[in-house]
């Protein structure tokens, strides 16, 4: 589900629908935005937990020759992330959370050991004052350290350029919705023609993990989603790519022509599998149970334990998805208390 339909089955479990279909104006679409947000980052940090290798991702300076837009940062692998020459100090990527794996990919120098210290350590010291006149060849070791946020220390400066690959967990961008604008598409094609969208510098867009739902042809209201859709081509489809701020490329043909001026959303899927897209909706619906309060927030904690459950079941199962146990750190505990 996208982050819509996990408002609306949210909205039907509070009770928050009413028979005409229309839902209650107590929330609005700013609120549920941040809960399933909330949600989902609890959810996400579990599964950070139980696999070490979930979210993460590979950049290689020598073929991502593209600038790419992240968080809003335009971030080019080949230019920020290639070791150059004299040079210690480079720049990770926005969405940087955590160094898995660091490997030179130049030839002749595939051997060169990158190996993680910190900063303060002995090995790391001795390697900062080294000279770089001397030659750098294969089987040579570097250390590397990460400063703040995304800055990449790596050590000794070298006298020759060369191109790496770094493996690394990334974070999620938020999800998010967007339904400015109208749009027009042709039956049995995938491009889709915005008007007075801005689709493409609307940074917090992941295209691999967005969805766009179609409204009635012609007409500018936005569609009412439903938790049941599915990718039909006709309510529902995947957006393959952003192009321009007006053009967007569905992963497959459109099923029936929509004039221009009709209306959409762009939705946000969350990026934990979809079985536990259940709970982040009842997390949401725990939400505005909460924010309802008297009988409202009582009927809350029913909905509380289904989310922690999924959270402890999670946790019981560590063991399964990878070769060794997890260790938990119990300040980073997502569960969530009323």
């Amino acid at each position: 589900m996208n982050c819509d339909q996990i408002f609306r089955l949210a909205l039907f479990q509070a009770d928050m629908v009413k028979q005409a279909g229309t839902a209650s104006s107590f929330v609005v679409n700013a609120e549920l935005v941040s809960w399933v947000n909330d949600g989902n980052r609890r959810l996400e940090s579990v599964l950070h937990a139980t696999n070490a290798d979930y979210g993460v991702r590979v950049m290689n300076s020598e073929t991502d020759t593209t600038a790419e837009r992240i968080w809003g940062i335009s971030y080019t692998p080949s230019t920020s992330l290639r070791i150059a020459v004299d040079t210690t100090t480079y720049t990770l990527p926005a969405d940087f959370k955590k160094m898995k794996s660091i490997r030179v990919v130049t030839d002749s120098y595939e051997t060169v050991d990158i190996l993680p210290r910190d900063v303060s350590t002995r090995d790391f010291q001795e390697a900062l004052r080294a000279s770089n006149t001397t030659s750098f060849t294969a089987g040579s070791t570097m250390f590397y350290d990460i400063i703040g946020d995304r800055t990449l220390r790596l050590v000794p400066a070298v006298n020759a350029a060369m191109d790496i690959e770094i493996a690394y967990v990334a974070r999620t961008r938020p999800l998010v919705r967007y339904s400015t604008g109208t749009l027009a598409v042709t039956d049995a094609d995938t491009a889709v023609t915005g008007s007075s969208t801005v689709w493409s510098t609307f940074s917090p867009f992941d295209a691999n993990y967005l969805d766009i739902m179609f409204g009635t042809s012609g007409s500018a209201t936005v569609p009412t989603p439903d938790p049941t859709w599915d990718y039909d081509q006709i309510n529902m489809a995947k957006v393959s790519s952003i192009t321009t701020n007006t053009a967007l490329v569905l992963a497959a043909n459109k099923s029936g022509t929509l004039g221009a001026g009709t209306g959409y959303i762009l939705s946000a899927v969350p990026q934990v599998p979809p079985e536990y897209h259940f709970a982040i909706a009842d997390y949401v619906t725990a939400k505005i149970l909460l924010k309802h309060g008297g009988a409202g927030a009582q009927k809350a904690g029913g909905f509380i334990e289904l989310f922690n459950g999924v959270l402890r079941d999670l946790k019981a199962n560590a063991s399964v998805r990878q070769s060794s146990e997890a260790n938990f750190v119990e300040d980073d505990d997502p569960g969530f208390e009323a």
